[in-house]
């Protein structure tokens, strides 16, 4: 996803981030000169009572324009009941460049089983976004508690460029395949917190985190972040022992390689149970920089620990490689 302008220059805000040997074919889609605002209403849908298949349902406001704002808009589901098939997004994005979701309501969908694997937990979203650049949510909420764990959380996106969460109350902030450059201020996260891997400076600052870490580095696409990692003013509620960064190191590759962050910044971190705070996870005590596994990952640089008021702990990690790789600064 890059932003290019009418003489073919990229913009520094969407490098290229992959290196091709070979590039079959690319796509372009204009940007539209004039801001479309959408506005007011409440939506309504009546839960389908579909079979728990990934059938996914596309009942959206789908977006594949640029420059759009919707304000004031509040979707609600009803009727869920006992079966019933995911669904893809109220509001779903898709090739589109600067959009504002300003003081929208959201409502968590509930978590149905795979008929055919009752541990597989479907996703289900409000929230969708594809292949885009410069989405905000600003003042966004949802209807129903964000620490409730039978519902799915808010969102999901794949292949996006600077995300911005601000003042929204929400149950998830979600990347799955990659993003470049996030910043998550003011808000407050639920249950399924802040799960990412992508690359770029991810920013996180004056939030509340209802979770046990901080971010979770996707182990499904290889808990990596190229980039910087700034923490600032968050107030954890763990219920159980904390962590900056969650994740799982697999033997296995992915496609690229991943990295953990080379810089990160933690300034006046706060925990509602106060236990020791490890930084980076263990990742089963594996050497996984190791160039004999199919996935040797970037280990971290630095470490910055700032304005450390509680004085709590820090450990950097159980996993001997990463901390021995790790320079750590009390600052």
């Amino acid at each position: 996803v890059i932003l290019v302008d009418k003489d073919g220059n990229i913009d520094e805000s969407t490098p290229l981030l992959w290196d091709y040997d070979e590039v079959t074919s690319a796509y372009a889609y204009p940007i539209d000169e004039t801001t479309l605002t959408v506005q007011g209403g409440t939506f309504r849908t009546i839960a389908n009572r579909a079979p728990r298949y990934y059938t996914y349902y596309q009942r959206a406001i789908g977006i594949s324009r640029s420059n759009v704002v919707m304000r004031n808009i509040t979707h609600t589901i009803e009727g869920e009941g006992e079966d019933g098939a995911p669904y893809n997004g109220f509001v779903s994005i898709s090739h589109a460049h600067n959009v504002l979701f300003d003081s929208l309501v959201f409502t968590g969908h509930k978590t149905y089983k795979l008929l055919t694997d009752k541990n597989n937990s479907m996703g289900t979203y409000e929230i969708a976004a594809n292949n885009s650049n410069a989405l905000t949510w600003r003042n966004c909420t949802q209807t129903n508690d964000i620490n409730d764990t039978s519902r799915w959380g808010v969102m999901g996106t794949n292949y996006c460029k600077n995300l911005t969460y601000d003042g929204c109350v929400l149950s998830r902030f979600d990347a799955h395949k990659g993003m470049y450059n996030t910043t998550i201020i003011n808000s407050e996260l639920g249950h399924m917190g802040i799960q990412a891997i992508g690359s770029g400076d991810l920013i996180i600052e004056n939030c509340i985190i209802n979770a046990n870490r901080v971010v979770n580095l996707r182990g499904d696409y290889g808990s990596t972040w190229e980039g910087r990692v700034l923490i600032k003013d968050v107030t954890l509620n763990n219920t159980g022992n904390a962590s900056i960064f969650g994740g799982e190191w697999y033997d296995h590759y992915f496609g690229y390689t991943c990295y953990l962050p080379s810089l990160t910044i933690i300034d006046n971190l706060t925990l509602s149970k106060k236990t020791q705070i490890t930084v980076f996870p263990s990742f089963g005590g594996n050497d996984i920089s190791s160039t004999s596994t199919n996935n040797p990952v970037v280990l971290p640089e630095k470490v910055i620990i700032r304005n450390n008021n509680n004085n709590y702990t820090f450990s950097i990690s159980s996993n001997g490689t990463i901390a021995d790789k790790v320079k750590r600064i009390d600052d």
